[in-house]
C-alpha cells in the first residue's frame, strides 16, 4: 500500500525519484527501495513525504493508523488534535457517541481553534464543484450555525447529513450543491439540522 501510493502521488506531481530523495536527504536508491517495498521509512521521513504530496499519514500507510499513531508516531499534542473519521452522522446524533468510526486522523490545532470536530467521508458528488468529490475527507467543526458562503453538513428531520450550502429566507432554508447538474433543494427552515461547517477537504487520491 504504502510503496503503491508513493509511486502514484510522485508520478501524479510529475517528480522523480531523485526529487524525493533529496527532499529526504537519502541516495536515490534509497529512496526508490521505498517504492519497491522493500524498505519502509521511518516516522519522521514519512512525515516529510505526507505533509510533501499534502496527504496524512494515514493515507500513505492506510488502515490500521490509530494503533500506529498511538505506538510510534511522536507528535506534540499541544499542536495537533486526533479526531475521529466517520462514515455517516445523522441529525442530532451525539458525535461522542457514534459507533462508526473509521479510523482516526491528526488536525493542526490552529484550524481548530477549540473547537469540536470530526471528519466525515463524502458519499456522492454534490459538491464536485468546490473539488469535493465521492470519498474525500472533510473536516468538519461542530456548529449550529453557518454563514451562506460555507461549506456545511447538513441534514434533513433525521435523514443522514450531507454537504451542501445553507441560505435562509424567512422560514424556508435552500440547500444548494456545487454541482451543475443538481438544483437546489427548498425545504422549511425547523426541517433543517446544521451539524457543522467544512474546515478542510482531504482529497482521494486513488
Amino acid at each position: 500500500m504504502l510503496a503503491y501510493r508513493l509511486r502514484s502521488l510522485r508520478k501524479q506531481q510529475k517528480k522523480t525519484q531523485q526529487d524525493l530523495a533529496n527532499l529526504l536527504g537519502i541516495s536515490r536508491q534509497a529512496y526508490s527501495n521505498y517504492e519497491t517495498g522493500q524498505r519502509e521509512p521511518d516516522i519522521e521521513s514519512l512525515k516529510k513525504l505526507a505533509d510533501y504530496f499534502g496527504v496524512s499519514i494515514d493515507f500513505l500507510i492506510g488502515h490500521n493508523i490509530s494503533k500506529i499513531m498511538e505506538q510510534a508516531i511522536p507528535f506534540d499534542e499541544k499542536n495537533m488534535t486526533r479526531i475521529p473519521v466517520l462514515g455517516t452522522i445523522r441529525a442530532g446524533e451525539p458525535i461522542d457517541r457514534i459507533e462508526n468510526i473509521e479510523g482516526y486522523e491528526l488536525v493542526d490545532n490552529d484550524k481548530l481553534r477549540g473547537r469540536k470536530a470530526f471528519i466525515l467521508r463524502v458519499q456522492g458528488d454534490s459538491m464536485i464543484g468546490d473539488n469535493i468529490f465521492d470519498g474525500d475527507r472533510v473536516v468538519v467543526v461542530l456548529q449550529n450555525q453557518v454563514e451562506p458562503n460555507d461549506i456545511a453538513v447538513v441534514a434533513v428531520n433525521d435523514d443522514e447529513a450531507t454537504l451542501k450550502r445553507v441560505k435562509f429566507q424567512n422560514d424556508m432554508a435552500i440547500l444548494i450543491p456545487s454541482n451543475p447538474d443538481m438544483e437546489p433543494m427548498l425545504y422549511p427552515a425547523d426541517q433543517i439540522f446544521i451539524i457543522g461547517k467544512v474546515i478542510e477537504v482531504r482529497h482521494n487520491l486513488e
